[in-house]
């Protein structure tokens, strides 16, 4: 019988196993979940223990999309239709949470949904390509 072939193959798939394992476990234990909700935050989210009304903006133009969210931008509220000065979005910088359903995109302009209310729920921390840490608020509609 040929034991030492069998073996290598066993003792390769065995640590091919292991990685695996440890994979989905380290990528699950990174993220935050929601215990009211069961939602699962990406790493780097920060809940807080009561959400507040966001009532900065009701419309915002995604900057980049994220794993489970995207930043965005928030739309001034300034401008003056009389005056033909609109608002723009250069407005506070946003983590938007996915429900799961909806894809985001580049340069996607996102209203809150009618009978719902933006609420910041947590921040969420990153790193900027300026190699700076930037803290934002995490936005999810409810």
């Amino acid at each position: 019988m040929r034991k030492g072939p069998v073996f290598i193959s066993g003792f390769f798939l065995g640590i091919i196993c292991t990685a695996l394992v440890l994979f989905f476990i380290g990528r699950e234990a990174s993220s935050t979940v929601n215990p009211e909700t069961g939602v699962s935050y990406p790493q780097g989210v920060t809940l807080s223990d009561h959400p507040i009304e966001f009532t900065e903006s009701f419309d915002f133009k995604v900057l980049q999309v994220l794993d489970k969210g995207a930043l965005a931008l928030c739309r001034s509220r300034d401008g003056d239709p009389q005056l033909g000065v609109s608002p723009s979005y250069l407005g506070t910088t946003i983590f938007i949470v996915s429900d799961g359903q909806n894809m985001f995109y580049d340069k996607q302009i996102i209203a809150v949904p009618e009978g719902k209310n933006a609420y910041q729920i947590g921040t969420y921390q990153y790193m900027a390509q300026s190699e700076t840490m930037k803290t934002v608020p995490v936005i999810e509609f409810m």
